[in-house]
């Protein structure tokens, strides 16, 4: 009787677990368009990535900023800040000051069709003369002091420089304008942005973080401790005053990153705070995308940004 019993028992727990992780497979999407090749050309009207150079309270350091064509600072632009992955830098992105690549190419395109509205893009480092270790420990410890950074140092900069709906380069400036500004990042850069995301939501709306997990539970909490980290996210957004956001997750079915972000994102699926959507952020403030044998590399990246640009802020 007794392994009657015990048999039972855990065919219910194989099928709690299996409809947890149905209701994570649910969520995946492998409708992601490749770029077109006729958008990795040079478009007939570019815009052009210039290197900023800022200050923190510990170093000089500098950002690379995308410019789209026409740039006037009698304009307002949307923002958004693009991280790097674990080892990489500023140029991980579009390479360096005056270069174009596939990506800003593609960005190009998209701006000059009208399937996007002209944006400046940012791309800084997480990095600092202290963190010679680029490592995974040694990068999540630059990652845990960019937050602060960014919002102390980069983000006054960058906005005093450039036109964007801030009217002030402050947090007043910042709260007021959150609907016209996004923060993503891949890899080690998906890790900031979840990290991003607990500490100022007030002044970011759009979130994209791209093949990597929460760690504000542990390392590859996602994975082991989904229900714990989700939670700590719901909990983020309510000691934030639950403002509205929309967050952009998004990896592929081969990237190592996969098993850890499917769990986190099922589980976050389970709390109020969350509400799933695959039409838009209309219906909802979360969506995941795992694209059909997408690995952890930086053609996927560009992929996905080539997708999910045109719906920050659609063109009108």
């Amino acid at each position: 009787m007794k392994k009657v019993m015990v048999f039972v028992l855990i065919l219910m727990m194989l099928s709690v677990t299996i409809l947890v992780q149905a209701e994570g497979a649910a969520s995946m999407s492998s409708e992601i368009a490749e770029i077109p090749a006729s958008y990795t050309a040079p478009a007939e009207h570019p815009g052009e990535v210039v290197r900023f150079d800022y200050k923190t309270s510990a170093e000089d350091k500098y950002a690379y900023v995308y410019l789209p064509y026409g740039y006037s600072d009698q304009q307002q632009y949307d923002i958004l800040y693009v991280m790097h992955g674990g080892g990489g830098s500023q140029g991980s992105l579009f390479g360096g000051a005056g270069q174009s690549n596939d990506i800003k190419n593609a960005i190009d395109h998209l701006i000059e069709n009208g399937e996007m509205k002209p944006m400046i893009i940012v791309t800084p480092t997480f990095y600092t003369e202290r963190h010679s270790n680029m490592g995974v420990s040694g990068s999540w410890d630059a990652v845990l002091e960019f937050p602060d950074e960014l919002v102390n140092d980069l983000m006054p900069a960058v906005e005093s420089a450039f036109s964007t709906y801030a009217d002030t380069a402050d947090s007043a400036g910042f709260e007021a304008s959150r609907e016209h500004r996004a923060f993503g990042g891949f890899s080690m850069g998906s890790v900031t942005t979840w990290y991003v995301f607990e500490q100022y939501l007030a002044y970011f709306h759009d979130f994209i973080p791209t093949s990597g997990d929460s760690w504000t539970i542990e390392m590859q909490g996602g994975n082991g401790r989904a229900e714990e980290t989700a939670r700590a996210l719901a909990d983020a957004v309510e000691r934030q005053g639950s403002p509205s956001f929309f967050i952009y997750a998004v990896t592929g079915s081969e990237d190592i990153a996969e098993p850890m972000m499917t769990p986190q994102v099922a589980a976050m699926r389970q709390l109020d705070a969350f509400h799933f959507t695959e039409t838009g952020r209309e219906d909802g403030n979360l969506t995941y995308q795992v694209k059909e044998g997408g690995t952890h590399a930086m053609p996927e990246v560009k992929m996905y940004l080539y997708n999910i640009l045109p719906r920050l802020w659609p063109a009108e």
